[in-house]
């Protein structure tokens, strides 16, 4: 209705907003005036995933079945999810993507076009989230002289997303993804009518974002969608669906359904039912249970990452990848308080992926040896013996997870793409935080905000100057393939990371430079070294 008052009863206001036609479809903007750039939000790109599309593949919106004007003023309703904000709407109806683009954008413009996946650990998150605000970063590409078109979408989280256990069929398996790659393929398809360059799109996330981009690589065809990649913090790592089929099996319970015939009941609950039953199975305390997997030889994840690496199997394309300091921060109980509880906590989040359970034990004890309970040598890094009130093994916790979940599989991929002739470049953030908490240190998703040209309050002197630089360095990627495209700020020239000169660029406002890319060297051998039972 609001759509049919906007194109017939009050077509003053009509034609004052921006409009693109799609497959006869005049899709209704939003003008923010007070930027100078125009908003598409909330378009479907897929049909819903209800009855019998849950579970399955996404199926393509089919545009015909739409009015002939659609009104893309608003989001749309983020994916169910447990522990949504107070007053986010969720929704299975939530395979949608937003359009950002400066005013005045023709479809002869052709900028390149920058993809954003949110994270969220793969069972939280939503493209309309504040953080993801990118009114300042196309601001910024304007006023530096390389405009840009902004993209970023919904995929589905938790158990409808990413289905586990060994009675999961390859195609069941990592429906998150493929509403990814689907929603690109719509990018592919349609971004020139918004301005956009079909043959310039960069894909960037941070976290489950940054981990669903970069197992986009092992996919020969997203070569034909994007042609650039920015990894913030993530890189390629998949389990085995049939070590979590106890999850799998407590969601099937808590949905009502029994193991026989359960997927023919998960597709009949209502959506209410459904996130009850999520809700059930996801904790805070050891949330990623649901995540992309193996799926065999024809799917997106054909085998453990170090493998394909060996093989040379994943797209050759220019990524820029790296980390922040203190990665594992976020992630340890606060109460840990032993030895055993960390060893209890690794258990449940590397069940050696089929190996000998004795494996694992061996490969604990080796990194229990590594990571001493040494305040000083713990995570966050450099705050010497302070314990900020916990116990001595948070700290300890957060170095093993921070290697174990991102140091160590980004390095593995950095070499690997280096030792392909990959053009990549990469980076160690350690500008200190605004108000986080003192122990989390510069954590995990610290610097999205950075990007977003948004930088968290209270804002320092040298956080102040490093937000435009990195907006730089990244939309300079956008463009041109590499960070050094002289537009914009007069910035450190940042050298490509090459098996020769392993190098990254130190991210800090206050020491901009090149330093070596093998910190904790040792560790992170070592952790490579065991990559099979690690699942890496």
């Amino acid at each position: 209705m609001l759509a049919f008052v906007l194109a017939t009863l009050l077509p003053g206001l009509c034609c004052a907003l921006p409009s693109v036609v799609i497959n006869g479809t005049s899709i209704l903007g939003r003008a923010l005036e007070y930027a100078n750039q125009e908003a598409f939000r909330g378009i479907p790109y897929a049909e819903t995933p209800l009855g019998k599309l849950r579970f399955q593949p996404p199926q393509p919106k089919i545009w015909s079945k739409l009015s002939h004007t659609f009104d893309a003023t608003e989001f749309g309703s983020a994916c169910l999810q447990p522990f949504a904000p107070p007053g986010v709407q969720i929704s299975e109806d939530c395979l949608t993507l937003n359009i950002q683009r400066p005013a005045g954008t023709s479809d002869a413009s052709a900028y390149p076009v920058m993809v954003w996946l949110h994270g969220g650990g793969f069972f939280a998150g939503r493209s309309s989230s504040p953080e993801f605000n990118a009114t300042n970063l196309v601001s910024y590409s304007i006023a530096r002289g390389t405009p840009i078109i902004y993209v970023n979408l919904n995929y589905r989280l938790g158990p409808l997303g990413f289905p586990q256990g060994a009675q999961a069929d390859n195609g069941r398996l990592n429906l998150g993804l493929k509403d990814q790659l689907l929603a690109l393929r719509w990018i592919h398809d349609h971004i020139a009518a918004f301005g956009g360059d079909s043959k310039k799109v960069t894909l960037f996330g941070e976290s489950a974002g940054a981990f669903s981009t970069s197992i986009h690589l092992f996919n020969p065809a997203i070569e034909d969608l994007i042609s650039g990649v920015i990894l913030q913090s993530g890189a390629p790592s998949g389990g085995r669906a049939d070590s979590r089929d106890a999850i799998w099996q407590k969601f099937v319970t808590a949905a009502g359904c029994k193991a026989e015939g359960s997927w023919t009941c998960l597709q009949l609950i209502d959506s209410t039912t459904a996130l009850k039953a999520i809700e059930s199975v996801i904790e805070w305390d050891n949330p990623i249970s649901f995540a992309p997997t193996l799926d065999g030889p024809t799917g997106l994840i054909p085998d453990h990452p170090s493998r394909l690496y060996e093989e040379s199997r994943f797209a050759k394309i220019p990524v820029l990848s790296g980390l922040n300091l203190d990665e594992g921060t976020m992630f340890p109980p606060e109460k840990v308080a032993s030895s055993q509880e960390i060893r209890e906590y690794l258990h449940k989040s590397y069940p050696s992926s089929g190996s000998d359970p004795e494996a694992l034990d061996k490969v604990l004890d080796t990194l229990m040896s590594l990571y001493p309970d040494i305040p000083a040598l713990g995570s966050p890094y450099n705050t010497g013996n302070e314990t900020f009130g916990l116990s001595s093994q948070f700290k300890r916790m957060a170095a093993l997870l921070g290697d174990l979940m991102f140091v160590a599989p980004g390095r593995l991929h950095l070499k690997a793409l280096a030792l392909a002739n990959v053009p990549v470049y990469s980076y160690l953030f350690t500008e200190k935080p605004g108000s986080a908490p003192p122990h989390w240190g510069v954590a995990h998703s610290a610097n999205i905000a950075y990007v977003y040209g948004q930088p968290p309050t209270p804002v320092s002197a040298s956080s102040q100057q490093l937000a435009p630089i990195m907006m730089d360095y990244w939309l300079s990627f956008a463009y041109e393939r590499n960070p050094n495209d002289g537009h914009g700020h007069n910035r450190r020239e940042w050298l490509p990371y090459t098996l020769e000169s392993p190098i990254i660029l130190h991210l800090n406002g206050e020491d901009l430079r090149m330093i070596p890319g093998d910190y904790r060297k040792e560790k992170i051998d070592y952790i490579i070294s065991q990559a099979d039972i690690l699942g890496m």
